[in-house]
């Protein structure tokens, strides 16, 4: 896998979606040394750059109902927390301060996202943004001319697990109701732009024979033998000391509570899916196919 180098940007992308692993497989490749990632989980420029155009410091700080921008005034928040229990580290690692203070303050563009993975010492750069995987053509098009050697990581999950799962956290966020009615709402809302087979497709189209899928039941089944088959994917060396941590719960998940019913319900939205999917990438894991 390519290395860093000035302004080439990441030698790889991780694109989720939301709720398949993507903060476990963060976790684990932010201790690698010779893998380098954002102190920042989920950069999402890509998205952010088409949802909020021309997006700057003044803006970040003075509109404040908006998580877009909030999420910038929480990272402040924390890198002054350990500034002021290290107070030698701007001076210490002026890299790291460096990059701190372009994700806080500077405009977001292309040029900024390229030298956010430059000259990182020859090390396998990249980044996990889980919201990237449902994106249009014209953003992934987008992607691929800023990161055109990428490689790509998709990380799939049961679409019923998976999107009961992704309703819950948006109820808990509050951003729908935490009732039956409002979450079957969501869920129907949600099948016709969540297709696992059209996004994949274009992926495969602008990222030609570099998109990797690996599935979310292989993680929990052997955390390891997932770790390790990632680090091949990367071309790196798996990390022996990571072995007792691998099978460490991230962003642990709550019971299930799926009501009575609803399985079989949101099996049949995405029947049509996970058969054209399968045509895709070859047989799906024990029970996907199963109602």
């Amino acid at each position: 896998m390519r290395r860093s180098a000035s302004g080439s940007g990441p030698s790889f992308l991780g694109v989720g979606p939301e709720k398949t692993g993507t903060t476990w497989v963060h976790a684990q490749l932010s201790e690698p040394s010779d893998v380098w990632l954002p102190p920042e989980k989920e950069l999402r420029y890509f998205n952010m750059v088409r949802e909020v155009p021309g997006d700057n410091w003044l803006q970040r700080f003075s509109v404040m109902n908006d998580p877009r921008r909030s999420r910038y005034r929480a990272y402040l928040r924390r890198r002054i927390k350990h500034w002021l229990t290290h107070p030698l580290y701007p001076i210490r690692d002026t890299r790291q301060f460096r990059w701190d203070c372009d994700f806080v303050f500077r405009e977001h563009d292309d040029d900024w996202y390229r030298t956010t993975f430059a000259d990182r010492d020859e090390q396998v750069v990249g980044e996990v943004s889980p919201q990237y995987f449902f994106m249009t053509d014209e953003m992934v098009a987008h992607a691929a001319s800023v990161a055109p050697e990428a490689r790509v990581l998709v990380t799939l999950r049961h679409p019923v697990d998976w999107i009961w799962s992704f309703a819950r956290w948006f109820a808990r966020l509050g951003y729908i109701a935490n009732d039956e009615q409002a979450m079957w709402r969501f869920i129907e809302q949600q099948r016709g732009r969540s297709s696992f087979a059209t996004a994949l497709d274009r992926w495969r189209a602008y990222f030609p024979d570099r998109v990797q899928v690996m599935f979310f039941d292989d993680l929990v089944a052997d955390p390891w033998d997932f770790y390790c088959r990632l680090c091949t994917w990367l071309e790196i060396e798996p990390d022996q000391s990571q072995k007792p941590l691998v099978s460490k719960v991230v962003n642990p998940g709550r019971a299930n509570n799926l009501p009575e019913g609803w399985h079989a319900r949101i099996f049949e939205l995405w029947a049509d899916d996970m058969a054209q999917l399968e045509d895709r990438v070859g047989p799906l894991p024990h029970g996907w196919r199963s109602r």
